[in-house]
């Protein structure tokens, strides 16, 4: 190939690239300017090493000497991203096998309308028709990508899923590149030409088709995986209810045996025993827990957000309930989880000093039930008074002197690692779910 049509043939590499991001936006490790910057200069240097690679062998089929920048490219993509290696590869050999399908139909176009089959694919008309037919393929996905992928990848992590959709993947790229000789050769006669043509036109067709059938298998277990997190969710709930009702009811007992220990030191008072008030307020004084720091988790950073959110709901006269179980985490994904339950333990406190002390109550639940994920659950009284703007909760703190940047904040952290954030109210308590998924 020349290097002006080899130059051209490669371009089809910027649409891919795009693909292959598009549904990866909450997924990225990098800022995307980063990203831009990088791939460009794999691509400039890809292409200069590919076009060395060329020329060094002579005349080779493009495929041949893509695959060198191809490997690197998904490496490169693989350390990028947060996504699980299963969905890298899933979706990465996907978009190959439809850029391969561009190629299959840019061979297939030029023979139609240039009157006879291209020679080979140093064609520069079918590197152009070529490169025509990735970017109309990734115009034609760019909002299932971008909608229904990013949806996918950031709720579909069940690993064998993606891993199964390699082979086909990878199948229908291979054939495909088998048979694109096949259909471009002028030695082979009409039948030979149109056998491999109807097989080429049969793989795309099948492809297509499975692409089809893994949305609709994938959104059937993604509806199966959010209700098995429901039922987590609602599990969570149920304890932190029962485990209020427990709490408001050794509270009871707590206040009627500190009437009584009142009543006794009156009277002793009174009757003018003052050694025996202070012999009795040293021995209840002895019993009574004394003030520590609290080891909930592992974590150093975790561990003083619980305390001091601990220490504020005992400042304000908050019954606390805590439920903490956090597995070990990555250093930066354990100062974003601790980000947000600041935010989240702010608002439930401010929620709380809505309504009188005797009613205050704040519960919050921090589990890994399964180990692949994060779930917080929360549960604070408040007034009832709620702000949303188009069905979706806003803060109320920026009303009374706050940022406001909780919730907004919160819905970040948890879309950050793929996660999901979900918020509902009644006229007494106010709830937020959150499921994070741990690197």
């Amino acid at each position: 190939m020349t290097a002006a049509i080899s130059a051209i043939s490669y371009l089809t590499i910027i649409p891919a690239a795009c693909m292959c991001y598009w549904p990866m936006q909450n997924q990225l490790r990098f800022s995307k300017g980063r990203i831009i910057r990088d791939c460009v200069i794999l691509f400039v240097f890809g292409s200069a090493g590919l076009l060395a690679l060329d020329t060094l062998l002579g005349s080779t089929e493009e495929t041949v000497t893509l695959l060198p920048f191809l490997c690197l490219f998904c490496l490169y993509y693989v350390y990028s991203t947060r996504a699980s290696i299963s969905q890298n590869l899933g979706l990465f050999f996907a978009v190959c096998a439809l850029m391969t399908i561009a190629s299959e139909l840019a061979y297939i176009v030029s023979d139609l309308f240039g009157g006879e089959r291209v020679s080979s694919t140093d064609s520069l008309v079918s590197n152009l028709v070529q490169a025509a037919f990735a970017v109309l393929l990734a115009v034609i996905f760019y909002r299932p990508l971008r909608r229904d992928g990013t949806y996918m990848i950031d709720n579909l992590r069940i690993n064998w899923i993606w891993l199964c959709s390699i082979p086909v993947s990878a199948g229908a790229f291979i054939v495909l590149v088998l048979t694109a000789p096949m259909i471009i050769s002028e030695d082979d006669g009409p039948a030979v030409y149109g056998r491999f043509l109807a097989i080429a036109l049969v793989i795309i067709v099948l492809y297509c088709f499975m692409l089809f059938a893994f949305l609709r298998i994938s959104k059937a277990l993604m509806s199966e995986d959010q209700l098995k997190a429901q039922e987590t969710v609602f599990k969570m709930q149920r304890q932190q209810y029962e485990t209020m009702a427990h709490t408001l009811e050794e509270n009871k007992i707590m206040r009627h045996d500190q009437k009584h220990a009142m009543r006794l030191a009156r009277k002793l008072l009174q009757t003018g025993k003052v050694d025996e008030v202070i012999r009795y307020l040293d021995v209840r004084l002895e019993t009574m827990p004394t003030d520590s720091v609290h080891k909930y988790c592992e974590d150093g950073i975790l561990n003083a957000v619980l305390n001091y959110i601990a220490d504020r709901c005992e400042e304000l006269e908050i019954d606390l309930e805590l439920d903490i179980d956090i597995p070990k985490m990555e250093e930066h994904q354990a100062v974003d989880v601790a980000n947000y339950l600041q935010n989240l333990a702010d608002n439930a406190i401010y929620g709380c000093e809505t309504v009188p002390p005797q009613d205050r109550r704040f519960a919050l639940t921090v589990k890994a039930p399964y180990g692949e994920e994060l779930f917080i659950v929360s549960t604070n009284s408040f007034d009832g008074y709620v702000r949303k703007e188009d069905r979706d909760y806003r803060s109320t703190r920026a009303e009374g002197g706050g940022t406001g940047l909780g919730i907004p904040s919160m819905r970040a952290i948890a879309s950050k690692y793929g996660g999901t954030l979900e918020i509902h109210n009644t006229e007494t308590a106010f709830m937020v779910d959150a499921r994070i998924k741990l690197l």
